[in-house]
């Protein structure tokens, strides 16, 4: 089993040119990797591995969970979806949230 922390912080964005102040959470960066586009599509394996983990990310976000535990190969297909994702914002608690897969 692996344990990833479900954070949420504010943080200043420069989107459009304009800084905007937005509260990011852990489990909307989830959300955000496990729906983002991939050149060429889904396998179907792919779409069942994305939804499965979808469903346990928004049953923790509903139970207003501080950690997500994941069985080992479901944190390994997590951890590959999470590092490949291309992000739209510089941003701190992004790349801390990318790098906490790698000390898991």
């Amino acid at each position: 089993m692996k344990t990833i922390q479900l954070k949420k912080e504010t943080e200043k964005l420069i989107i459009n040119h304009n800084q905007i102040e937005t509260e990011l959470k852990t489990t909307e960066l989830l959300k955000v990797a496990l729906n983002s586009q991939v050149q060429g599509g889904y396998s179907i394996a792919e779409i069942a591995i994305r939804v499965k983990l979808l469903d346990l990310v928004e049953k923790a976000e509903k139970d207003e969970a501080t950690t997500l535990e994941l069985e080992d190969s479901n944190f390994a297909a997590l951890a590959k979806i999470v590092k490949e994702t291309k992000w739209s914002v510089v941003s701190r608690f992004i790349l801390d949230f990318v790098n906490e897969f790698d000390k898991n």
